[in-house]
């Protein structure tokens, strides 16, 4: 059975570390992708064919820029992203943003991961491995000298909340 993966990252160093590991990934993700797919799609419950058809098809993607989209909304749905990761300050912001999105009643996954940030880890930053499908998108390349994975290029981390303040400066 496929695994959602809890990271704690460094995105000064591009480290990260196992946190917590969750079964069945269809209750992380895919849900924010249902939520977000469903009130501002083109086709109930058939975002599926905007994952499947390959990078032509952004439709989903694209739906980030959709201004009906609450900010919490946004958030959700940004923070499902390849290498996104909220910082350790922003973890309250955050549990609010998952209860508003999801009308207070987040399910799947989520009521854990706000639990989780109302606990206040001591770590940098959180990371998410979505599924264990794919590879580990905060994993660097296979280091066979030391056998494991180097850190990533830190540049290729973004933090939510500062990708979600840039593209709603497009929006003015």
């Amino acid at each position: 059975m496929s695994t959602f993966t809890i990271l704690s990252v460094c995105p000064e160093t591009g480290t990260a570390e196992y946190l917590e590991e969750l079964r069945n990934s269809w209750h992380g993700a895919i849900i924010a992708w249902e939520l977000v797919w469903n009130r501002y799609g083109t086709k109930l419950h058939e975002y599926d064919g905007a994952l499947s058809n390959g990078a032509e098809d952004g439709r989903l993607w694209e739906l980030q820029r959709d201004q009906r989209m609450s900010r919490a909304e946004r958030v959700v749905f940004c923070l499902t992203f390849t290498r996104f990761y909220v910082k350790q300050q922003d973890f309250p912001r955050l549990a609010d943003d998952i209860g508003d999105a999801f009308g207070g009643n987040p399910p799947g996954h989520w009521p854990h991961l706000v639990k989780l940030l109302h606990s206040q880890p001591d770590v940098p930053a959180l990371g998410f491995w979505w599924t264990s499908v794919a590879e580990n998108p905060f994993a660097g390349d296979w280091n066979e000298e030391r056998e494991e994975y180097d850190p990533i290029d830190p540049n290729m981390m973004v933090n939510v909340y500062e990708h979600i303040t840039n593209l709603e400066s497009e929006f003015v």
